[in-house]
Protein backbone atom coordinates (compact mmCIF):
# COMPACT_ATOMS: atom_id res chain seq x y z
CA UNK A 1 0.00 0.00 0.00
CA UNK A 2 1.49 3.59 -1.17
CA UNK A 3 1.37 6.18 1.82
CA UNK A 4 -0.82 9.23 0.50
CA UNK A 5 1.05 12.24 -0.24
CA UNK A 6 -0.02 15.11 1.90
CA UNK A 7 -0.58 19.00 0.91
CA UNK A 8 1.27 21.31 2.48
CA UNK A 9 -0.08 24.45 4.71
CA UNK A 10 2.70 27.01 5.15
CA UNK A 11 2.69 29.53 8.65
CA UNK A 12 4.76 31.92 9.32
CA UNK A 13 5.43 32.42 13.26
CA UNK A 14 6.16 36.52 14.66
CA UNK A 15 2.59 38.42 14.31
CA UNK A 16 1.15 34.66 12.72
CA UNK A 17 1.13 32.20 15.50
CA UNK A 18 2.57 33.91 18.33
CA UNK A 19 1.57 37.21 19.43
CA UNK A 20 4.60 39.40 19.49
CA UNK A 21 3.59 42.52 19.68
CA UNK A 22 4.37 42.78 23.34
CA UNK A 23 7.95 42.49 22.63
CA UNK A 24 8.23 44.75 19.36
CA UNK A 25 10.11 47.13 21.48
CA UNK A 26 12.91 45.18 22.28
CA UNK A 27 14.05 45.29 18.63
CA UNK A 28 16.91 47.72 18.92
CA UNK A 29 17.47 49.36 15.56
CA UNK A 30 18.06 52.29 16.88
CA UNK A 31 21.34 51.31 17.75
CA UNK A 32 22.76 52.51 14.34
CA UNK A 33 24.62 53.13 12.30
CA UNK A 34 25.00 49.25 12.00
CA UNK A 35 28.43 48.60 10.28
CA UNK A 36 27.61 45.11 9.50
CA UNK A 37 24.75 42.76 8.72
CA UNK A 38 25.84 40.64 11.74
CA UNK A 39 24.99 43.63 14.00
CA UNK A 40 21.49 44.08 12.13
CA UNK A 41 20.21 40.71 12.96
CA UNK A 42 21.93 40.61 16.94
CA UNK A 43 20.12 43.91 17.48
CA UNK A 44 16.78 41.17 16.78
CA UNK A 45 18.01 38.76 19.50
CA UNK A 46 16.20 40.19 22.74
CA UNK A 47 13.31 40.76 20.58
CA UNK A 48 13.69 36.55 19.83
CA UNK A 49 14.89 35.77 23.51
CA UNK A 50 11.48 36.85 25.06
CA UNK A 51 9.19 34.75 22.66
CA UNK A 52 8.64 31.95 25.04
CA UNK A 53 6.07 34.07 26.70
CA UNK A 54 3.96 35.01 23.55
CA UNK A 55 0.79 33.65 23.81
CA UNK A 56 -0.60 32.05 20.63
CA UNK A 57 -2.90 33.33 18.41
CA UNK A 58 -4.53 31.23 15.23
CA UNK A 59 -4.67 28.17 17.08
CA UNK A 60 -8.05 26.82 15.91
CA UNK A 61 -7.40 27.69 12.21
CA UNK A 62 -3.86 26.27 12.20
CA UNK A 63 -5.44 22.66 13.45
CA UNK A 64 -8.07 23.12 11.12
CA UNK A 65 -5.79 21.71 8.30
CA UNK A 66 -5.75 18.22 9.73
CA UNK A 67 -2.70 15.92 10.56
CA UNK A 68 -3.70 13.30 8.29
CA UNK A 69 -4.15 15.11 5.41
CA UNK A 70 -2.14 18.29 5.59
CA UNK A 71 2.12 18.83 6.65
CA UNK A 72 1.76 22.14 8.87
CA UNK A 73 5.01 23.65 7.93
CA UNK A 74 6.46 26.82 10.26
CA UNK A 75 8.68 28.77 7.61
CA UNK A 76 10.67 31.69 9.86
CA UNK A 77 12.82 33.64 9.60
CA UNK A 78 13.51 33.53 13.51
CA UNK A 79 17.43 32.34 13.51
CA UNK A 80 18.18 28.75 14.51
CA UNK A 81 19.79 29.61 17.32
CA UNK A 82 16.17 29.80 18.85
CA UNK A 83 15.12 26.33 17.76
CA UNK A 84 14.90 24.76 21.07
CA UNK A 85 12.65 27.83 22.80
CA UNK A 86 10.83 27.81 19.61
CA UNK A 87 9.45 23.87 19.28
CA UNK A 88 8.96 24.41 23.70
CA UNK A 89 6.53 27.41 22.98
CA UNK A 90 4.91 25.18 19.94
CA UNK A 91 4.16 22.42 21.73
CA UNK A 92 2.89 24.56 24.94
CA UNK A 93 0.89 26.30 22.81
CA UNK A 94 -0.63 22.94 20.93
CA UNK A 95 0.91 23.36 17.56
CA UNK A 96 2.50 20.55 16.26
CA UNK A 97 3.76 21.38 13.17
CA UNK A 98 5.62 18.25 10.71
CA UNK A 99 8.79 20.83 10.42
CA UNK A 100 9.87 24.36 11.57
CA UNK A 101 11.99 25.77 9.28
CA UNK A 102 14.42 28.66 10.57
CA UNK A 103 17.10 31.24 9.07
CA UNK A 104 20.09 29.97 9.56
CA UNK A 105 22.33 32.14 12.16
CA UNK A 106 25.12 33.26 9.30
CA UNK A 107 21.88 34.03 7.00
CA UNK A 108 21.88 37.96 6.56
CA UNK A 109 19.07 38.43 3.81
CA UNK A 110 15.69 39.83 4.12
CA UNK A 111 12.77 37.52 4.92
CA UNK A 112 11.69 37.54 1.74
CA UNK A 113 14.82 36.05 0.16
CA UNK A 114 15.34 33.42 3.18
CA UNK A 115 11.63 32.56 3.03
CA UNK A 116 12.00 31.99 -0.85
CA UNK A 117 14.60 29.98 -0.27
CA UNK A 118 13.03 27.53 2.25
CA UNK A 119 10.22 27.31 0.32
CA UNK A 120 12.00 26.46 -3.32
CA UNK A 121 13.23 23.17 -0.93
CA UNK A 122 9.78 22.09 -0.45
CA UNK A 123 7.85 20.49 -3.73
CA UNK A 124 5.52 23.74 -4.52
CA UNK A 125 3.34 21.98 -6.36
CA UNK A 126 2.08 20.46 -3.32
CA UNK A 127 1.41 23.94 -1.56
CA UNK A 128 -1.86 23.98 -0.77
CA UNK A 129 -1.91 27.40 0.81
CA UNK A 130 0.84 29.81 2.51
CA UNK A 131 0.20 32.25 5.51
CA UNK A 132 1.98 34.91 6.31
CA UNK A 133 2.22 38.00 7.82
CA UNK A 134 4.31 40.31 5.44
CA UNK A 135 2.37 41.59 2.35
CA UNK A 136 5.82 41.35 0.33
CA UNK A 137 6.35 37.47 1.93
CA UNK A 138 2.75 36.73 0.34
CA UNK A 139 3.41 38.38 -3.00
CA UNK A 140 6.43 36.58 -3.29
CA UNK A 141 4.60 33.13 -2.24
CA UNK A 142 1.82 34.51 -5.19
CA UNK A 143 4.63 34.78 -7.70
CA UNK A 144 5.70 31.37 -6.95
CA UNK A 145 2.65 30.20 -8.12
CA UNK A 146 1.61 29.70 -4.26
CA UNK A 147 -1.99 30.42 -2.70
CA UNK A 148 -1.28 32.39 0.13
CA UNK A 149 -3.12 35.15 2.23
CA UNK A 150 -2.13 37.48 5.13
CA UNK A 151 -3.03 36.17 8.72
CA UNK A 152 -1.47 38.67 11.20
CA UNK A 153 -2.78 39.13 14.72
CA UNK A 154 -1.97 42.62 14.94
CA UNK A 155 -1.91 45.25 11.74
CA UNK A 156 1.45 46.68 11.09
CA UNK A 157 4.04 46.87 7.99
CA UNK A 158 7.47 46.29 9.30
CA UNK A 159 8.81 45.46 6.15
Amino acid sequence: MTKAIKQIVIFDLDNCLSDDQWRLHMIDVYNLPFTSERQLMACYDNYHLLSPWDSARHVDFFNSFPENTFDRIVVTSRPEKFRTMTYEWLSRSMLHPRRVLMRANDDFRNCVEVKQSMVERLKPELIHHAFDDKADVVAMYRILGIKAEILAINDRTLG
